[in-house]
Order: C-alpha cells, then structure tokens, then sequence
C-alpha cells in the first residue's frame, strides 16, 4: 500500500504524546495523475466543440431547408393558382362562348384600278376580285352597247348646229346621209353581236331578250336534265355557237365557200362529240327533240294537227334527216330549194299512209 507513516503529536495536560496516524495517499506529484486531468480537461474541450459544432449544423440545416421548402411550397401555391384560374376561365367559355373579335380591314379602292380601254383586261380585272359573272356580263354588255349607241347616234344627224330658232327640216339627212347610215347600221349591227360573243360567249338576241321579257326557258325546257349538266350543256351551246359566228362573220348573202363549209362540218361534229360525251343517248334525244331548229320548225308547222309524244318523235326523226342532206346546201338556190320541198313531201305521204285517213287529214 501506499501509504505514509508519521507521528502525530497531540498535547494532553500539557504531556505531549506521539501518536501515529494513517493519511490517505496523494498522487499529486505522480506523472500518471497529471495525464489524468490533462484527459479530463481535453474530453471536456472536445465535448464543448463537438456540441458547438452539431449546433452550427443543425442551424445550417435548419436555414437550408427552410428556405428549400418555402420556396418549393411558393411554387407549388403559384401552379396550383395557375391552374385554378385555368379551370375557371375554361368553365365560364365553356357557359360562355367568348365574343367574336371583329377586325375591320379597309383597303382604298377606285373603279379605275379595274377599269380598261382594253375590255379583255378589263374582265380579268373583274374576275380576279371575284366579281360574279352575271354582274360581269351585265357591266360589259352595258359598257359596250353605249359605245355602239353613241356611234350610231353619230348618224342621226346632218351635221348642222343646232339653233333654237330654225325648224326641224333644216336638221333633215340628206340622201347620201341616210344612204351612209344604213350602212353603217347594218355594220354596226352584225359587230355589236360578234364583239359580245368575243367577249363574254353569249348569244346577243337571247341575252336582249331576257332584259324585256326573260321566261327562264332554256331552263324550263331542259328540265330533264340535273342543274349541272343543264348549266354545262347551255356552256357547250354558247361555245359552239360563237365557233360558228366566228366562220360566218366575214361571209356576204353568197354562198359558203367549200373551206368554210368544211370548217362548219368540223365545228358540228365537234359539237356531237361533245353532247355524246355529256348525255346519255336517251337525254342526247331528249336535248335535240326540246332544243333543235328541226324541233322548233316541226312545233309551228303542225299547229291544229296535235301530235302525240310518239307521232312527234316519228316526224322529227325523218324531218331530222332531210335538214340534215340539206344543211349545207346553199338554199339560196332555187333548184336546191325544189328538191328539198320535194323530199319533204314524199316524206309526209309516207307519214300520211301510216296514220290512217283520220289523222292523215288532220296532217293536211
């Protein structure tokens, strides 16, 4: 053991006595105790700093995800208010249709910009701003008819002044005046026709008429036949029309010559063609037996006879094929008029013999 002796000297009465006395050992001057407490005191500072240091992260830590998850939580309140407008705003158009935005564009337009003196240009300037082709047709026809009546209104007069004090006679033609205006007009007359069939494809005389009186009855006699078709048939009518006026224009009350009989021959097998191609053999018939000169002749010739359906298809048939030797025969010629009057009345005797003396006299 460790321990010290020594004595301890106690006074009694005034006697000394020597007594010895055990005291607990003391390390204080021992290496081993001095490493102790420098242990002790190094423990103490490491558990200071490690705390210190765990509250520094913490406190890190803590301001990190703070801001983290704030700004997440503000972003997810930010989409979720996005989307709750959308929803609205979808929910309302879907109860109340938004109101049509109207966005009026003006553009400066003048008539000059389609107006030409070349009438070609000035009905494609038409067209390209999809001006409807009977308004076309009726702005043309109107432009150029007061042009011709303006010429024609230049031969009206003798050339004189007029003054309010002289009578009419004095503004009366003279003869070579009415000899040149009847020329004129006659010229005038036969262009007016061919410029508007150059120009729009339409028959002159027809157009006129459906200005006075205008009966529909191109459509009211191809009836038969669907919208379409009529309107592409009425097309081919006008176009083969206009090829026919283009080879007759030039020609005088002589004959045709053979080149232009062969032209004509040409333009009516063309035409044929076509209508083959756009009916049907039985609406082809049909078409011919409404719309045909042959038709038309037969229609005024048998007044007071009354002919059935089949008695009309029978007559036009055998008057169809006699116009047809003759058509380009020059019926000027008064032997060809002869034989073609002897062909038809050969033909109505044969008619005649098949019907029986009732109707054969009611044909008379």
């Amino acid at each position: 053991m460790l321990f010290s002796q020594f004595s301890l000297t106690i006074t009694v009465g005034g006697a000394k006595c020597n007594q010895p006395t055990a005291i607990a050992p003391s390390f204080e001057g021992l290496p081993g105790r001095r490493l102790f407490v420098k242990l002790e005191k190094m423990k103490t500072r490491f558990v200071v700093i490690l705390c210190v240091f765990n509250a520094a992260v913490l406190a890190a830590g803590y301001l990190y995800f703070s801001d983290y998850w704030g700004s997440q939580v503000e972003q997810d309140r930010q989409t979720a208010k996005v989307e709750l407008e959308a929803w609205k705003a979808k929910a309302v158009e879907s109860t109340h249709p938004p109101t049509p935005v109207v966005i009026v564009q003006t553009n400066a337009f003048n008539w000059s910009q389609l107006e030409s003196a070349d009438y070609r240009q000035y009905i494609a300037n038409l067209r390209a701003i999809g001006c409807p082709e009977v308004t076309l047709k009726d702005i043309i026809m109107t432009d150029v008819m007061r042009l011709y009546a303006q010429r024609r209104g230049q031969y009206e007069q003798n050339g004189r002044e007029f003054k309010f004090w002289e009578t009419d006679e004095k503004r009366t033609l003279k003869q070579n005046q009415l000899e040149e205006r009847e020329k004129q007009l006659a010229l005038i007359n036969k262009e007016l026709p061919a410029v508007l069939r150059e120009l729009l494809g339409i028959n002159y005389d027809r157009e006129m008429r459906k200005y006075f009186v205008d009966t529909d009855e191109d459509n009211r006699r191809l009836s038969f036949l669907s919208e379409d078709k009529r309107a592409r048939l009425l097309a081919l009518r006008d176009q083969f029309e206009g090829k026919r006026e283009f080879i007759t224009y030039g020609l005088t009350n002589g004959p045709a010559s053979p080149g232009d009989i062969e032209k004509l021959k040409a333009v009516d097998q063309e035409q044929d063609e076509a209508l083959s191609g756009l009916l049907s053999p039985q609406e082809k018939e049909e078409y011919q037996l409404t719309m045909s000169t042959t038709a038309d002749h037969l229609r005024k010739e048998l007044i007071g006879f009354n002919p059935s359906e089949t008695e009309f298809r029978d007559l036009f048939r055998r008057q169809q094929a006699i116009d047809a030797a003759y058509a380009y025969e020059d019926m000027s010629d008064a032997a060809v008029r002869a034989a073609k009057a002897a062909d038809e009345q050969s033909m109505m005797s044969e008619v005649k013999a098949q019907l029986g003396p009732e109707r054969a006299a009611a044909l008379d």
